[in-house]
């Protein structure tokens, strides 16, 4: 039973950590970029409120939720060890979560509270919010690298 857990666990966190780094990468390669040619704050903020859905959430949180799950069950049951390539990739995807959170919605919140006009406030955030999303892009990409090893 404990492998069957630990199986399913490690699907569910590769598939949602594989669709985060996917939905990173698309603001990093496309939606940033165009964004800021065309003085997109009012189109950030309305992403920011949509993208608070169901289903981008549940996934949100199934990648960090499963791999600390994975950790504690993979290294109470010893299935992890220093050289198994998936305790990399949970600690990689709970790292891509707590970036999130630590910088990117801070950002996220201050922008919609800035007025519309701030140009500083914009360039602020798009410096800041894309140098920390470029991170947690790579660090998930190397998360589902570890998942798949």
């Amino acid at each position: 039973m404990l492998i069957l857990t630990f199986q399913t666990l490690s699907l569910i966190a590769a598939v949602s950590t594989g669709l985060l780094a996917g939905a990173y990468f698309i603001f990093h390669n496309t939606i940033m970029i165009v964004l800021a040619e065309q003085d997109g704050m009012k189109m950030m903020n309305r992403i920011n409120k949509v993208i608070l859905n169901k289903t981008f959430l549940t996934i949100f949180v199934l990648s960090p939720l499963c791999s600390l799950l994975l950790l504690i069950i993979g290294l109470m049951g010893e299935l992890l060890t220093t050289q198994t390539p998936l305790l990399y990739g949970t600690s990689l995807s709970i790292l891509g979560f707590l970036i999130t959170i630590r910088f990117n919605v801070p950002l996220n919140n201050r922008l919609a509270l800035a007025v519309e006009s701030d140009i500083n406030m914009w360039e602020h955030y798009l410096v800041h919010w894309v140098l920390w999303n470029k991170r947690r892009y790579y660090i998930s990409i190397l998360a589902v690298v570890g998942f798949l090893l």
